[in-house]
C-alpha cells in the first residue's frame, strides 16, 4: 500500500462522517454559519451562561459490553436526555446554554444497577433530566438490561452534586 493511500485512510478514519458529507454536498460553510448564528443569537438574547453546563453518561461496569455497545448505549442516553429537555422551560434553558458551550459530555462508571438507579433518583430530585437506557436484547445483553444513565444537560454545580464521587470510564 502506498504512503499516500495510507495517509488518506488515516485521515478518513478521523474525519467526522457528517462533516465529510457536508463537504461533499458543499454545505459545510452553511453548517458552520448556522452554528455561529445560533451561538450569536444566544449571546444577544441571554448573555453569557452564568456557569458551565454538561451532560453526564453513567455506564454500568458490572455487565459485559464491548466498546461499540457502550458507545451505542451512551448515544441512546444522550439523545433521550436531549429530547426530554425540550418539554420543560428550565431544562430548555439548560439545553440552550449547553449548546452554546459546545455540548460537553462526560462518561463515568458505576458498579451496579442499584447504584445507577439511586443516581437517577437523586438527579431527578435535583431537577435534572435523566434517561435510563434498557437494552432491547438483540446483541450482547438480555432484553430489559439497564446499561446506561444519562443525566442533564445541566449546570455543572448541580450535576456534580450528584456525580462528583464517580470515576471516569
Amino acid at each position: 500500500m502506498s504512503t499516500q493511500v495510507k495517509k488518506n485512510l488515516q485521515e478518513e478514519d478521523f474525519e467526522d462522517p457528517v462533516e465529510r458529507m457536508l463537504k461533499k454536498t458543499g454545505c459545510i460553510e452553511l453548517h458552520y454559519d448556522v452554528q455561529f448564528l445560533r451561538r450569536l443569537k444566544y449571546l444577544v438574547t441571554k448573555g453569557l451562561p452564568k456557569e458551565p453546563y454538561k451532560m453526564v453518561l453513567v455506564v454500568r461496569t458490572d455487565i459485559s459490553m464491548s466498546t461499540g455497545k457502550i458507545a451505542g448505549q451512551c448515544a441512546h442516553a444522550a439523545v433521550e436526555c436531549y429530547d426530554s429537555c425540550k418539554n420543560n422551560k428550565v431544562n430548555q434553558e439548560y439545553l440552550d446554554a449547553w449548546f452554546m458551550l459546545g455540548q460537553p459530555k462526560i462518561v463515568l462508571r458505576v458498579t451496579s444497577e442499584d447504584r445507577l438507579k439511586s443516581l437517577a433518583v437523586k438527579a431527578s430530585n435535583c431537577g435534572l433530566v435523566t434517561a435510563i437506557i434498557k437494552d432491547a436484547g438483540r446483541t450482547q445483553l438480555e432484553p430489559g438490561t439497564i446499561s446506561v444513565l444519562g443525566i442533564g444537560p445541566g449546570p455543572n454545580s448541580i450535576v456534580d452534586s450528584v456525580t462528583s464521587h464517580l470515576k471516569l470510564l
